[in-house]
């Protein structure tokens, strides 16, 4: 054999050598991360030295329903504009990349950007920026006309950023409860929104979501190589979430308190309706409020109905009388002599509203009828235990702080916890000398529908997550234990029914056609803290009650601060007597419909789905339906999926349709107006109440083209 066969096959070997050492090493790598010979762990160091790039995927933020299923709040597209500015962007070929007529191009952008032309030439020629970007949200309609304009002027260097803003419905729908989401859009590219007050910031965590992210391998440059992939991590949707809400009785009573405000010159009023058996807030607002859609109109953070303690006056007096009966001490045909009384130990005297004329010796049941001051001093002083009365009160829940639904309420104070004036003490009891938050008075008064204990209030009904599962559902019925006896309860409420249905009653003005209410009213002056006396001139208006008055269904808290009119307790009535029938037929049907399954039908999910096979199925389960455009698929549909309907309901399927003609909503409801239109997402502001009277868009008019519609309706 030659030396030449020899060397050939030793190099055959030794190549194959390498060639299985090399291919061990790699499995040996792929399997541990490490090197085979030096021991060196490589996957760390690749992971550690590696250059990456991220980009994030935005979470939804999560939806605000009413109880009924009406869109109140969403993620809306937006735009910001963006001026590339300095001359040294370059464009493809000769085109233009920066803004080269700064004159122009500010007199075309300042409508849109919300800002008068001089501010916006000067953004467009300060020196030395490359660019500048306006933070005005356009919607796709205004983003669409803006893009017409620049292009028929030849403006270049305009671009637009592509952003989410939150879309209200809606300009006042308990704006409060709702709140606002503040927005951080300094980078682009992360865009941070959280929620300022209300549920968007009580319930923050549930309504943002969880970004996703893609993780790539980028070059040199920080670029990302295309196809290199290290990691995905989807987003999560944030959930929704549905309130306790009935959109037509919020509706209703939003116009009818701007009605209220207008006729009284009130500087102040607020209003809520309850459940009285579940504590499901049925409908509250207060004014002033905000517009919703014009965060410039927030000049108070103040909630009236949580966060506002007051002196509540003559509504408290029921709860002196309550534990008067269950002390044992309480004669209800016993007399005394009213017009004024001396408060024990002090040089103070108590005048009853008459300005202290009374009407003589009458009994104690015929005192709380007429809203005698004098007979509540008489019980305090002479016959009610104090320090058990005032426990009864806090355990209504008075005079201490609290949350709901996350939310916090106002929790007022008792001034005779620290001066232990006789004075104050006696005052308490016709509600002065304390202060109280309307919520608290609602919740209070929930006693005369549940066998003297109280129910708790609460606002969010369910939170529904991306895929329609629930993940959270009101109980309701959360009860306090038994504050008032049976007897005390029964007895103070036949009082009340006369307060407002008897001729010598100081709640007349709240007697209703429709529903028999009882409840008491409430007058007082209001405590000036600057001069430490009562005013002359300024007055609160109260009124607290039930209805129907033989079997409370609902609790309503109305009140007011304004002016030294007698007719301010008309207008607080007018509301009451509004919405009250209407509140009580809601949850009676309610009531009814949580036995009978076959009167409701929970929506399935139709987006995405063929036009012909949602048609399809919709029939199937007997709903009304109504297809909206031309296209072949489902865009969108209201109610939304996992909303529980009644059969008698109409759901609003809209297709992919280049265009959708609007229709004549003459004689429509304001609740089947406002499903149809918040597929679009454009807000609508409704005046009156009833069915629809007029619009002041006309009927065939593309809806793509609107940004916002107003509705009058015939009540």
């Amino acid at each position: 054999m030659s030396k030449n066969t020899i060397y050939s096959k030793i190099f055959l070997v030794l190549f194959l050598f390498c060639i299985l050492l090399m291919v061990f090493n790699i499995l040996y790598l792929a399997g541990t991360g490490k090197h085979l010979i030096s021991g060196e762990d490589i996957a760390s160091y690749a992971k550690n030295n590696r250059s990456e790039t991220i980009q994030k995927i935005k979470a939804d933020r999560g939806s605000i329903y009413s109880y009924d299923g009406e869109l109140l709040v969403s993620d809306r597209t937006a735009y910001n504009v963006t001026a590339y500015i300095s001359d040294q962007r370059q464009g493809v070929g000769d085109t233009v990349a920066y803004v080269d007529n700064p004159d122009l191009a500010a007199k075309i952008l300042a409508p849109y950007v919300n800002q008068d032309e001089s501010t916006v030439y000067a953004r467009l020629t300060t020196d030395g920026l490359w660019q500048t970007t306006f933070k005005c949200y356009l919607n796709s309609v205004e983003k669409q006309a803006l893009e017409e304009e620049l292009k028929a002027n030849n403006i270049n260097g305009i671009e637009f950023d592509k952003t989410a803003t939150r879309s209200y419905m809606y300009k006042h729908f308990s704006s409060y409860l709702l709140g606002l989401v503040n927005t951080n859009d300094d980078d682009p590219t992360n865009v941070v929104r959280t929620g300022a007050f209300g549920i968007e910031a009580a319930y923050e965590e549930i309504l943002a979501g969880q970004d996703g992210r893609i993780v790539y391998q980028a070059d040199s440059d920080g670029h990302a190589i295309s196809g290199g992939v290290i990691s995905e991590y989807d987003a999560v949707n944030g959930d929704s979430i549905y309130l306790s809400l009935d959109s037509e009785l919020q509706n209703m009573l939003e116009t009818k308190l701007d009605e209220a405000m207008e006729k009284s010159g009130a500087s102040k009023m607020w209003c809520g309706f309850m459940d009285a058996h579940t504590g499901r807030m049925l409908a509250m607002a207060s004014r002033p409020d905000f517009d919703l859609t014009d965060r410039s109109s927030l000049e108070n953070w103040t909630d009236l109905f949580l966060t506002y303690a007051y002196e509540v006056g003559s509504v408290a007096k029921p709860f002196v009388y309550m534990t008067a009966i269950d002390q044992g001490v309480y004669d209800g045909s016993a007399t005394y002599q009213s017009g004024t009384i001396k408060v024990n130990g002090t040089n103070n005297t108590v005048r009853d509203w008459n300005y202290g004329q009374g009407w003589g010796t009458i009994t104690f049941d015929e005192g709380l009828v007429r809203s005698s001051n004098t007979a509540i001093v008489t019980l305090l002083q002479d016959k009610v235990d104090f320090d058990d009365y005032t426990n009864r009160l806090k355990q209504l829940g008075f005079f201490q702080s609290t949350t709901i639904d996350g939310l916090s309420v106002a929790g007022g104070v008792a001034a005779y916890e620290s001066t232990d004036s006789p004075y104050d003490k006696v005052s308490i009891g016709f509600g002065q000398a304390s202060t109280y938050s309307p919520i608290q008075i609602l919740k209070a008064y929930s006693v005369f529908a549940n066998d003297g204990r109280t129910v708790e209030p609460y606002f969010v009904d369910r939170i529904v997550k991306a895929d329609g599962t629930v993940s959270y559902s009101a109980t309701g019925r959360e009860y306090s234990d038994q504050i008032f006896s049976s007897e005390a309860v029964a007895h103070v409420s036949e009082l009340m029914t006369r307060v407002i249905n008897d001729e010598i009653g100081t709640g007349k003005t709240y007697q209703s056609d429709e529903v028999l209410i009882m409840g008491k009213t409430g007058t007082g002056q209001l405590y000036d803290s600057s001069t430490g006396t009562y005013s002359s001139t300024a007055y609160t208006y109260t009124f607290a009650g039930t209805a129907p008055a033989d079997d409370p269904q609902v609790v309503v808290f109305i009140g007011m601060e304004g002016p030294d009119n007698s007719a301010n307790s008309t207008y607080l009535a007018e509301v009451v007597k509004a919405l009250m029938p209407q509140a009580v037929a809601k949850v009676s049907n309610t009531s009814t419909n949580t036995t009978t399954t076959t009167s409701e039908v929970t929506l399935d999910s139709y987006v995405n789905q063929s036009t012909d096979f949602a048609r399809t199925r919709l029939e199937q389960t007997g709903l009304n339906y109504v297809i909206i455009g031309d296209g072949q698929s489902i865009k969108k549909q209201s109610p939304a999926m996992g909303t529980t309907v009644s059969s008698a309901s109409t759901v609003y399927l809209l297709t992919d349709a280049s265009s959708y003609a609007l229709p004549d909503f003459t004689g429509w409801s304001r609740k089947d107006v406002a499903s149809y239109m918040q597929l679009f997402d454009i807000p609508i502001s409704f005046s009156g109440t009833g069915n629809v009277k007029s619009q002041d868009v006309a009927p065939g008019t593309n809806i793509l083209e609107m940004t916002e519609l107003v509705i009058e309706l015939d009540g």
